[in-house]
């Protein structure tokens, strides 16, 4: 469980930093709400590609390791994309 909380929290900070870091490169001000957003998004992410890849590479071997699905990928991916547009628009 450690290992899973370590993996989701540090990808989540690295991704939230390179995406604060894009945003400011473009010049689009985030206010509170907005960086909220983008921890949110992030935290998806993180959770998504620790669903689909990262679990697959541990100690653990059992038949309980299951992909997230192509339809729950993709909408997760449309909520993610949401969350990036709306987050500099929110003051």
């Amino acid at each position: 469980m450690l290992r899973v909380v370590l993996i989701v929290f540090i990808l989540n900070a690295v991704l939230t930093y390179v995406i604060s870091v894009v945003y400011h490169l473009l010049g689009i001000p985030i206010s509170l709400i907005g960086s909220t957003l983008v921890f949110v998004a992030t935290l998806i992410v993180a959770f998504m590609l620790y669903r689909n890849k990262f679990q697959f590479h541990g100690f653990y071997r059992g038949k309980s390791l299951v992909k997230l699905s192509e339809k729950t990928t993709r909408v997760l991916i449309i909520i993610v994309a949401a969350l990036l547009i709306v987050a500099p628009f929110l003051k």
